[in-house]
């Protein structure tokens, strides 16, 4: 966010449906309560939220998936609906793994037959903006290069589990206030040299380190800044599945 205050550029700000759905998800968080967490993270900032993009990623029955498909299909459609009544303008919609007595990997056709279920959720909930709605699926093309070399993040569903959190900071409590010798920082993170050799400022350095990472993605998008959304739109995995 205070990347976006120097370039004007709008903020994604995404959660999964493991991370948020209406029962709380991993982080104790309903869209609606992540919404009002990232409003209070903007005002601190003091980022508008219409510079704010809110996404739900992979949303679909993942959360309960060791149900039957019906009632998992169910818990999905709540967790859409709630997605787009707290004002989540992307919606990735998952529905690509199986749920209780099913294969791990579902066809193509079950897939996107769920997806489309969501999909009509999304539709219903958002009301009069439903017929502005955009589908992004992916070309063929864009499916057969992210089926085997897409990445996937995995070390969102670690940060809030407490050992994740007493080693970061541990971390942070070891480095505070010391000086890092500038050998150290070129082997390992050259361009923050100079953090070298002074009290190390520990929110500083990890502030600067994520800024370069902002303004790396920023320079590498399309998207020009003065672009805002304006309208929700759904994205389905029916065919874009991992291996």
């Amino acid at each position: 966010m205070r990347h976006a205050l120097t370039t004007d550029a709008p903020v994604l700000n995404e959660a999964t449906c493991n991370q948020v759905n209406q029962d709380g998800g991993y982080t104790g968080m309903t869209p609606a309560t992540f919404r009002r967490f990232v409003e209070g993270i903007a005002d601190q900032v003091g980022l508008p939220m219409e510079h704010v993009i809110l996404g739900g990623d992979h949303l679909g029955p993942n959360p309960w998936r060791d149900r039957p498909a019906e009632d998992a299909l169910a818990e999905a459609e709540q967790m859409v609906a709630a997605y787009v009544a707290a004002g989540f303008t992307k919606l990735h919609l998952d529905c690509s793994m199986g749920c209780a007595g099913e294969p791990a990997a579902l066809d193509d056709g079950t897939t996107a037959a769920r997806a489309a279920r969501l999909a009509a959720v999304a539709e219903r909930t958002a009301g009069p903006d439903a017929d502005r709605l955009r589908y992004i699926i992916g070309t063929p093309e864009e499916q057969f290069v992210l089926r085997p070399y897409s990445l996937s993040d995995r070390i969102r569903y670690y940060w809030a589990r407490p050992e994740a959190e007493a080693a970061v900071d541990g971390l942070r409590a070891a480095l505070a206030g010391h000086s890092v010798p500038l050998p150290l920082f070129w082997q390992h993170l050259p361009a923050a040299a100079h953090f070298a050799d002074v009290p190390l400022d520990i929110d500083a350095l990890l502030i600067w380190r994520v800024t370069q990472s902002h303004a790396t993605y920023h320079a590498a998008s399309p998207i020009p800044t003065s672009r805002r959304p304006s309208c929700p739109s759904t994205s389905s995995a029916s065919t874009a599945k991992s291996p």
